[in-house]
């Protein structure tokens, strides 16, 4: 936030300063390589370089002149001086080249800090670093105060007749306007634009016109028309200028969002967009297609698209994300990652417009590396999976484009919730490059009696990454009703992928475990170094002999399967001495108090190289604190990281200060 304040505060400086600027980068010799110098230790040697290199030309020169005055009055020395310049021992031969420094900042693009620092330089840092300082303006929620100065720089950079178009709505231009006809920025900022969050800009700009409604004309139409006309000449600033290359795109469409894809005569109400669609043969005919330049959308390799809403569903809704993902299968053929997640809608004219768009969208790409999707097509999902004949079409064709369009480049595939399991296991075998595997909440099938256990078999398949969450919120109400659910989840979902992974796994996650998975995982996982289970005591011997099959375990999380749960003394133990001696990160919420802890920890094996430590606990206190130090006593300070959250937390100032003293990096944290 203060970075792009300072930002802000070089551009809005006045003309004379800006003028003074250029003249103090005109050559970057003569400056003070201390001031504004990154705070960054990867540029250190880069800047000594630069520093030295502007010090050996100064000293050459100076040797010249020496050599020039001695030459002409000892000639026999000409000679061996002339050609001659001294090395000074330790200095850079050669300054870094423009590509180089690209390099560099290419990688500085997250730390706007030691990039700001960098623009203070000379006028070459300034040139390289405004572009990335500039490249995503509103990615992230910005303070309103600066939110009208991201505005106001970027109407500073209209051409001088849109400006002339603004003027008009204000009282007294010359003495309330903050734009200048005859104010040059520093810079064209829109042209750095690669990355855009519209509904941030889209924010921005209403709040932008709400605090400059004082100072409209009443006399004008009304304050509607200016912020229309504001809105019109921003979007065409970036949307209508080739010079602007999007690489990504963030859009969550809703009824108050103006989008991009219509003008200011399509913000009506529902029973205007009612009679729209009454009179409408096509329902595309009457929303403007979206009018971009030319090369604006072609370089596009991150797009993400929502809609979610809250109450009443606004019927313009699907046209607005038809228009868009028809616009953007013809002109976006090189998205990288998708991300898409809509709600469903229960019409079957708006599920149509929308599923249709969005898998001719996916259809159209070329290298599409990540997808995360959510079912937006399935409407039947409170049915427990009797899906009707239209649902079970857009299934199938959604697979199908995935087998068709995408196996030979998918790497990730993420579901926010799946039904149809088994389609999914058809064809992860036939792709080829995937990588990783996510399933946010994958459903139980109701009609469970047609699956046949060993139906499924995948070939070639070399997950690293398997993350799958089954718990069901109604859980024990299955349990009792159909307790085979679990079994059909685990042999004939998540067994064979585990199968079949080659033993390529590094990472695993799952909701819920059994016995004969943990020896399935025993068997087939052995290079695993990040582990995730909801964990039940009576598991405990063979998750026990998990641990000692994984030698290059890193990370491991272990839940409670159920609040409810308790573990033993002899469960701690076991689980303590276990532990393999590679583990750096352990979280839990096995401890139901201090005392638990303690054991635990006063067993572990003191080779176990655990560096962090996450826990929840009901009553976090000074026990807890005490238990910690001793640990990291007995570990030769081994642990750097404690992490802690409770429902109730209760510390003694003393102790908590000498907590801190010794483990400065004691946090406390939200559990999840």
């Amino acid at each position: 936030m203060k970075t792009t304040k300072r930002i802000l505060d070089l551009e809005e400086k006045s003309s004379i300063s800006i003028k003074q600027e250029r003249k103090y980068f005109s050559n970057g010799i003569n400056i003070n390589i201390n001031i504004g110098r990154p705070k960054s230790p990867i540029l250190d040697s880069f800047f000594s370089s630069f520093h030295l290199t502007k010090q050996k030309s100064t000293t050459t020169a100076t040797i010249i002149t020496t050599t020039t005055n001695v030459s002409s009055t000892t000639p026999t020395s000409e000679s061996s001086s002339q050609g001659q310049k001294p090395k000074p021992e330790g200095k850079c031969p050669f300054p870094l080249t423009i590509d180089c420094l690209e390099e560099i900042f290419s990688h500085l693009i997250d730390d706007k800090l030691t990039l700001f620092s960098c623009i203070l330089v000379n006028s070459l840092w300034l040139n390289l670093c405004i572009p990335l300082l500039w490249n995503n303006p509103f990615d992230y929620s910005i303070p309103q105060k600066n939110q009208l100065r991201l505005i106001r720089t970027y109407i500073s950079c209209l051409s001088i007749n849109d400006k002339q178009k603004l003027l008009k709505f204000y009282l007294d231009p010359l003495k309330y306007s903050q734009i200048s006809l005859h104010h040059e920025p520093l810079f064209i900022y829109p042209k750095y634009l690669r990355g855009l969050n519209y509904n941030n800009f889209d924010s921005a700009i209403k709040n932008y016109c709400y605090w400059n409604r004082p100072l409209i004309n009443p006399l004008t139409d009304s304050l509607d028309e200016y912020k229309n006309l504001v809105f019109e000449l921003l979007n065409n600033l970036i949307f209508n200028n080739n010079n602007i290359l999007l690489k990504h795109l963030r859009l969550k469409f809703s009824k108050e969002i103006r989008t991009l894809l219509h003008n200011n005569d399509y913000y009506i109400d529902n029973n205007e967009i009612n009679e729209i669609n009454s009179n409408n043969d096509n329902n595309n005919n009457d929303i403007p297609i979206m009018i971009t330049g030319i090369n604006t959308f072609t370089r596009l390799t991150t797009l993400d698209l929502s809609y979610m809403y809250s109450s009443e569903i606004s019927k313009i809704i699907p046209q607005q994300i038809s228009n868009i993902c028809s616009h953007l299968s013809t002109h976006s053929t090189h998205i990288q990652c998708l991300t898409i997640y809509m709600q469903k809608w229960w019409e079957d004219d708006f599920k149509q417009q929308v599923c249709l768009s969005i898998f001719n969208l996916i259809k159209s790409q070329k290298y599409l590396k990540y997808l995360s999707i959510n079912e937006f097509w399935n409407t039947n999902y409170n049915n427990f999976n009797n899906f009707d004949n239209t649902t079970i079409e857009y299934f199938n064709k959604f697979y199908q484009i995935l087998l068709e369009n995408t196996s030979n480049t998918l790497e990730y595939l993420q579901f926010y919730e799946l039904n149809r399991f088994d389609l999914l296991l058809n064809i992860l075998g036939n792709l080829k490059k995937l990588k990783s595997l996510e399933i946010k909440k994958l459903v139980k099938p109701n009609n469970f009696s047609n699956f046949n256990y060993n139906s499924f078999k995948i070939n070639n398949l070399s997950l690293s990454k398997f993350d799958c969450n089954y718990n069901n919120p109604f859980e024990n109400f299955y349990v009792v009703k159909n307790p085979s659910h679990d079994s059909i989840i685990i042999n004939s979902f998540i067994s064979p992928i585990i199968k079949s992974s080659n033993k390529s796994l590094e990472s695993l996650s799952l909701s819920k475990i059994s016995k004969d998975l943990l020896s399935t995982i025993t068997l087939n996982c052995p290079n695993i170094t990040n582990l995730s289970l909801l964990l039940d005591p009576t598991l405990i011997p063979d998750f026990c002999a998990l641990l000692v099959s994984l030698p290059k375990l890193h990370s491991l999380t272990i839940k409670k399967s159920f609040y409810r749960l308790s573990f033993n003394y002899i469960d701690f133990k076991n689980l303590a001495i276990n532990l393999p001696n590679s583990l750096y990160y352990f979280k839990t919420d096995l401890f139901d108090n201090s005392k638990s802890l303690n054991y635990f920890l006063e067993t572990c094996n003191i080779d176990v190289k655990l560096g962090v430590l996450e826990i929840y606990q009901q009553l976090v206190n000074d026990d807890t604190l005490n238990a910690i130090l001793n640990y990291k006593k007995k570990s030769n300070d081994k642990l750097k990281t404690f992490k802690y959250s409770g429902s109730r937390i209760m510390f003694n100032d003393q102790t908590w200060e000498l907590t801190k003293k010794i483990l400065p990096d004691l946090v406390k944290i939200d559990w999840n």
